[in-house]
């Protein structure tokens, strides 16, 4: 996988779609808006997501991660890009964010002659973009997979992600490295990201056994669902079959003895 991390822009917020001035400007608006919502209903409701409300949003809930489809607008004029990735559920947020993707597509504006077909097309790219989430996020290896080539470098919620990976496959040691990681982030951070990852350190203290670090990660996966409205109930990715051991193994991450 090769997504990049960039943040969510919801089209509930400042982003919303400008509004549109003049004779029948109100009416282009609901008109382009509505393509949009057809389209993406088409290609995205079969797949089981669910629009946010009347907004550009789609959602596609897996229960620990959660993948965004967004037709995000302009500020400038009426149209959309097409924004797909995933946010982790597993730790404290209360926004959506891309922790995983960002734009796949451009900006289609909505007066051009072609504006139905370019938005059937991104709805379709959509689609294809949530299957590609999927199938490579389906457990805690493929989270380890994907973070492990980059732990240096990644984000302190990349940092998080992988801890807990590493926890839910038994490999508590390397679990702690990388949280270690992430609070040594957190001090370099400016004040304002310090307040807001204040919440690692209970994590940290968590992980010093299993079952402790376990609960605190379904504790902070039932707040952050709650916090974003989702439905109540879900399930980790499955632990190993063999208790205490990874199932696969990766550079710098060795399944534990």
């Amino acid at each position: 996988m090769s997504w990049r991390h960039a943040p969510v822009r919801p089209a509930t917020s400042k982003y919303a779609a400008p509004q549109v001035t003049g004779p029948g400007g109100a009416a282009v608006a609901d008109q382009h808006s509505r393509v949009i919502a057809e389209a993406a209903s088409a290609a995205l409701s079969p797949l089981g997501l669910v629009r946010k409300g009347r907004s550009r949003i789609w959602l596609d809930d897996q229960s620990w991660w959660l993948g965004v489809a967004e037709f995000k607008p302009s500020n400038w004029k009426p149209g959309a890009y097409l924004n797909v990735g995933l946010m982790f559920l597993w730790h404290p947020v209360d926004r959506y964010i891309f922790e995983i993707g960002g734009q796949v597509e451009g900006f289609s504006p909505a007066d051009s002659t072609d504006f139905v077909q370019a938005v059937q097309a991104k709805a379709e790219r959509a689609a294809q973009e949530i299957g590609k989430l999927r199938a490579g996020l389906r457990s805690a290896d493929d989270v380890i997979r994907y973070y492990a080539q980059a732990s240096g470098r990644t984000s302190i919620y990349g940092q998080v992600n992988l801890a807990t990976a590493l926890a839910l496959a038994g490999n508590m040691d390397h679990c702690r490295r990388a949280l270690d990681r992430a609070l040594r982030q957190r001090d370099r951070a400016p004040v304002n990201l310090k307040d807001a990852f204040a919440w690692l350190l209970a994590a940290r203290e968590a992980a010093e056994d299993t079952a402790g670090f376990r609960s605190w990660v379904m504790a902070a996966t039932q707040r952050t669902r709650q916090g974003l409205r989702l439905p109540d109930g879900f399930t980790l990715p499955q632990v190993p079959d063999a208790p205490g051991r990874c199932r696969t193994t990766f550079p710098g991450y060795p399944a534990p003895r």
